[in-house]
């Protein structure tokens, strides 16, 4: 399982975190059973509050690792 957070304002994904996506979707294209979560965790947080939740949720399904899901969490 991999955890893509990505900083986003006006609900777009700043241009500087365009690589890391580009990435997830890169090993979800080569992926022979692509999954993807989605956390979406309100938007009424700071940058470092929405980064520990989505690590935090991430540690909740870690045992998801093994299929080979991606978690994408917009910031």
């Amino acid at each position: 399982m991999t955890l893509t957070t990505f900083i986003t304002q006006d609900g777009r994904a700043l241009p500087a975190e365009l690589a890391k996506l580009d990435a997830m979707l890169d090993r979800l294209a080569a992926a022979e059973n692509p999954r993807l979560m989605l956390f979406v965790h309100g938007g009424l947080v700071n940058e470092t509050d929405g980064i520990n939740g989505a690590h935090q949720f991430a540690a909740r399904v870690h045992e998801l690792s093994g299929e080979g899901w991606e978690i994408a969490a917009p910031i």
